[in-house]
């Protein structure tokens, strides 16, 4: 009867104890989504809390739910999140990049690692932000593998590996991660509106606020095209894409605000 016990109900507590933990890391990548708002104009060319680097927490916010997600999946029981979160984890070393750079190119160009600044620049200067274009592509492309969408939802594949890292979560924790999944979404886009989009934010706040709503619902409508349009991609495509190709242009881009930062400064 020892034994039996020792089998059941240990294994019983671990579970639970997995299942609690899962639970802080998918309230941790909610609220790590929800705070990027908090440095993320919305209504006006100042956030709540505008600092010179705002935009380097932002960025760091972001990557949290990722590596939430990657490590509840590598503690599951199961081989398929297993499976999952090496390609999450995979996947995440491939976009971060490019997408770091991108971001930051047009704060190299404004000489300020502040949004509400950096907002403040584009508006004196409009026409620089043709010179952001090409940044703007490639933070959509990689802002999509980023959230795992298709055609980069190599890691939750449906298909292949059931959910990926998401196959023995249900009820009330998958509510979590899909919730802070879409938050995320949503977060991304704001910054991308924020950094490649800065127009009609001088507006009145009820106005601004319109407007910036209009500018993340298209950019979510983008995401969606690419779910309609393409397929799922290999995990050694998605890489290939990011090194061979994402990177050289990040680069590119890098250079070019660079260069026009200093054609500025003359």
């Amino acid at each position: 009867m020892r034994d039996f016990r020792t089998v059941w109900v240990l294994p019983g507590f671990s579970q639970l104890q997995t299942l609690s933990s899962s639970y802080r890391r998918k309230k941790l990548s909610l609220t790590a989504s929800v705070a990027a708002f908090l440095y993320t104009p919305l209504w006006s060319s100042h956030s709540l809390f505008s600092f010179n680097g705002d935009i380097i927490v932002i960025i760091y916010l972001l990557t949290i739910p990722t590596l939430a997600f990657f490590v509840g999946a590598w503690y599951s029981i199961s081989l398929y999140p297993r499976v999952g979160a090496l390609r999450s984890i995979t996947q995440l070393f491939a976009y971060e990049i490019p997408l770091f750079m991108v971001l930051l190119s047009p704060s190299i160009l404004a000489n300020t690692w502040s949004l509400s600044q950096q907002i403040a620049f584009y508006n004196r200067h409009t026409g620089y932000l043709l010179f952001n274009i090409m940044g703007f592509g490639l933070s959509l492309v990689a802002l999509i593998g980023k959230l795992e969408k298709v055609p980069f939802d190599i890691p939750e594949a449906k298909t292949e590996i059931v959910s990926g890292g998401f196959t023995e979560y249900g009820g009330g924790l998958l509510a979590i991660i899909r919730l802070a999944t879409n938050i995320e979404m949503i977060a991304g886009c704001s910054l991308l509106a924020a950094v490649f989009l800065p127009f009609g934010l001088n507006y009145p706040p009820v106005i601004s606020f319109m407007l910036f709503l209009l500018k993340v619902f298209s950019l979510v409508v983008l995401c969606a095209l690419f779910h309609a349009l393409f397929a799922r991609i290999r995990i050694d495509q998605m890489i290939g894409l990011c090194w061979k190709y994402m990177v050289p242009l990040s680069i590119l881009q890098t250079l070019i605000s660079l260069v026009m930062k200093g054609v500025v400064k003359s």
